[in-house]
This record gives structure tokens, sequence and C-alpha cells, in this order.
């Protein structure tokens, strides 16, 4: 694997898999976390409990589950640094669903970064999917073809002189094709070993 965050994710798989004895604290478990993307029509990424999952206790419809993660410290920070290059929703209302009369208002996490603006109105449905979309590949290990889809997306946006959203796609080309991740690997830093990483916050 080219990082740490995508080694993490593949053990994961490869575990569930071929459930290997000596791995079997990394079995299904109803305690582990699992990656949920809800089936909504601007859909939430969130990270849910084994148990919870399988009471449904908020009542969401998932439309894809990944998982499960027994570390959780781990996936916690897998998270924080694919939403840097992929923000998503999880909490907000989106603008399309708000009551008539309600205004659009963006959310904390808009302020910050971390959502792509569904709650104010600044991005559409069609273009939030191609961002779940690229989730979903990633932690389903297609990462090649995530890069495949930015370097469309990228060339049809210069095809149409859109410069300015060709050069955003372009930094998280970057990005995605350079995660090496820090704090993942900091028990082996503390160890003694280092390597060549690049920090993409």
């Amino acid at each position: 694997a080219d990082s740490v965050l995508e080694a993490f994710i593949r053990e994961t798989e490869l575990i569930k898999k071929y459930q290997p004895i000596t791995n079997s604290l990394s079995k299904d478990n109803k305690s582990f976390n699992y990656v949920v993307i809800t089936d909504e029509n601007f859909p939430r990424v969130l990270v849910e409990r084994g148990r919870n999952l399988e009471m449904n206790v908020d009542g969401l419809s998932r439309k894809y589950v990944f998982g499960p993660y027994p570390y959780g410290s781990e996936l916690r920070e897998a998270m924080k640094i694919l939403r840097r290059i992929f923000p998503y929703r999880d909490t907000c209302i989106p603008a399309d669903e708000l009551p008539a009369g309600k205004q659009a208002r963006p959310c904390f996490n808009r302020s910050i970064g971390l959502c792509p603006g569904v709650c104010s109105g600044e991005m559409s449905r069609k273009e939030y999917l191609k961002i779940v979309n690229n989730i979903r590949l990633f932690f389903g290990g297609k990462k090649s073809k995530v890069i495949a889809n930015l370097k469309k997306e990228m060339m049809l946006h210069a095809k149409k002189q859109e410069f300015e959203l060709a050069d955003l796609v372009k930094k998280t080309l970057y990005s995605v094709e350079h995660i090496k991740d820090i704090s993942m690997i900091k028990r082996d830093a503390d160890k003694g070993s280092s390597g060549n990483l690049i920090n993409i916050s």
C-alpha cells in the first residue's frame, strides 16, 4: 500500500474475508466501529458502533457499510485525513431539504472546511455525490479509480475553461496521490523508526 491509511483499510478487508485465527480480535464484533454511507439524497458519512448499527438506533437507511474496524483511534485518524481531502456531510441539513421559508445557513463544519456546503446551498447534489462516490471507492480499496475519476474531472473543467475548479480538483488529486499520515504511525516513530512523510493538514 502507498500509505499507512491504505494499509489499515486493506488489512481490515483481508481479515474480514479470510477470518484468520491469529486475528480473532479483528473479526466481526458488535463493539467494533464501521464506516457508514447513508441512503439519502445527500448521503451522510458516519462512524457507528456495531451494536448501534445492528439495532438501527437512529433509524437511518444505510447504503454502504465498511468494517469492522477494531482500532478506534486509528479509524478516527483515518476519517480526519479523508475528510480534509473529501469534505462530507454528517449532521447538517441540506439546503434543499429545509422547510419552506427557512434560510439556509452554513454549519460549523462548513466554516472549518469539513463540509462542502450542502447545508448552505453551495454544492449541488450531483457534485456532492461525486465526493461520496470517491469516499466509497477509497474505503473499498480502489484508490486508483479515485485518481482516475479526479483526473477526468480536472480535464473536463479545463476543457470548459473552468480553471479555478480545475485547480481545486488538481489539489485534491495531489492530496490523494501523496497521502502520508503522520498521526497514524506515531507509535512506530516513538520506537525510533522514521520515513519521508508528507503532512496534508
